[in-house]
This record gives C-alpha cells, structure tokens and sequence, in this order.
C-alpha cells in the first residue's frame, strides 16, 4: 500500500519539559511505562508552526480538513525551512491518516512512535494521551513510553469501542493516525539536544 504522508512540529512534553506539570499528569494517567509524551494533542504537544502563519506559502503547504488548518504540512522541507531558531527541543514527526493496515514498516530516518486517536472534527484532542482512560478501556499495559498504541489492530479495536460505547462524547469520534519521529531533526532522544 502507498501511504499519503504529512508532517508537523510538535513540542516535547517529558519531565525536564516541566517536572511538576508531568508528574501530575503521569498520576491522572496512570501511565506506568511512559517517559515522554509524543502526541499529535495541541495541549500536550502543540504544533509550533501555525497554519495561519503570516508566510502566504504556509497557506499553501497546510493541511485543511472540514476548512479548517490541521497543524498539518504536505512538505517536509517547508517544515524543516520555516522553524524557529530559538526552538531548542521539538519533535518532528511524519503522520498517515486513517492507514488500513499496519505501519509500524521502517521509514528511513525516523522512528515508529506509535498510534495516536484524534478528534475527527477539529484534528485537536488525542483520546488516547488527553481524555483519561475512558473507563478502563485504554489500559496502562496497552500504552507504549511515548504514550500512544504500539499495535494497528488494538488501535483500530479501540477506535471502534470509542464510538460504540461513548457515542455521546465528540472525543470518541476518533481518526487514527500512525506516527513517526525523525532520528535527525529535532529532539535526539538520548541528549535531549536539537541537531
């Protein structure tokens, strides 16, 4: 299958980010195994580069979805040319929306992190980093160290008891997302420095 690619850039949310803000939100989570968080959530990790930004060629390089910006980019040179320099630590990662199969395949120059679950109307709120553990239905042994789903299937069984069991609930109504981290850019993961 050829997989259709977006990239973003995202904060890093671990310990030395803010050690009071994570610890708490390790216990609300009762997330065992994670060392940092590495979601597709704009609170947890926002996008630091805005759709709206006043470049004319962002507009052109956003991903739009329902008209409005994902904090999503069709170009990873784009990215790479528009980050702020004062930024230190930040997570570059490349998504495939709605994959039908797994794709935990290697990408060259990036890391599998995982599946992460977002809204389906605004591409803003993870279910699975940001809304609890929807009545023990996100079990702490199923959530990997950088807190997202390591297995297609079980992401893909969950999205669909999500919406079954919670049909009330906007955050349910999920889409998934597999998500890389590029070994290069941004955060490196045993130093905590930007290369």
């Amino acid at each position: 299958m050829k997989f259709v690619f977006w990239y973003t850039i995202r904060s890093v949310f671990d310990k030395e980010y803010d050690e009071l803000s994570w610890n708490e939100y390790v216990k609300w989570r009762n997330f065992v195994n994670v060392k940092e968080i590495v979601s597709l959530d704009h609170n947890l990790n926002e996008p630091l580069i805005d759709p709206f930004f006043q470049k004319q060629t962002t507009f052109y390089h956003t991903i739009y979805e329902n008209n409005m910006g994902t904090g999503f980019f069709d170009e990873f040179n784009f990215l790479i040319k528009n980050i702020d320099e004062n930024i230190k630590r930040y997570n570059l990662l490349t998504v495939v929306k709605e994959p039908n199969e797994s794709c935990d395949c290697i990408l060259e120059g990036y890391d599998f992190i995982g599946y992460d679950l977002l809204d389906k109307h605004y591409y803003s709120t993870s279910s699975v980093t940001n809304c609890g553990d929807w009545n023990g239905l996100l079990k702490p042994e199923i959530i990997n160290s950088f807190g997202l789903i390591n297995d297609f299937k079980v992401a893909r069984k969950i999205q669909t008891m999500l919406r079954e069991d919670f049909p009330e609930d906007d955050h349910a109504d999920t889409v998934l997302f597999a998500v890389w981290r590029h070994l290069r850019y941004g955060q490196k993961q045993v130093t905590g420095e930007r290369l």
